[in-house]
């Protein structure tokens, strides 16, 4: 039975925008703009690239929004079959659901935020 686990990434999903994907052949990376309110009362925000770098990444996907309501976060994953189904490598099922972004998700070693 799969299982999410929520996990603290240091920053919220539900703040990002244009989120891009990109792969060199060992690690998958994320890459997105951060989006930060400078002063509440003003409405002032800031934009920030930034990036999750999926270390040892042995498969990876990304889908587009199709509900915009669907709740953000970083979870990993437990007992999931696609983790299953790449037993013989030593990863762990993350999944990051990108507020009305999307979803990505990554099967590898460690999760590194740049």
């Amino acid at each position: 039975m799969q299982e999410f686990q929520a996990i603290d990434i240091g920053i919220s999903l539900a703040d990002i925008e244009n989120p891009q994907v990109d792969f060199d052949g060992q690690d998958a990376r994320l890459t997105f703009l951060y989006v930060s309110a400078l002063d509440d009362t003003e409405g002032t925000f800031t934009k920030d690239t930034m990036t999750l770098r999926c270390l040892g990444a042995v498969a990876f996907k990304f889908q587009r929004a199709e509900n915009e309501q669907q709740a953000c976060g970083a979870f990993k994953v437990v007992g999931s079959d696609w983790l299953a189904s790449h037993k013989e490598h030593d990863v762990s099922h993350f999944k990051f659901i990108l507020n009305g972004e999307g979803v990505f998700e990554v099967l590898c070693s460690e999760i590194q935020e740049q």
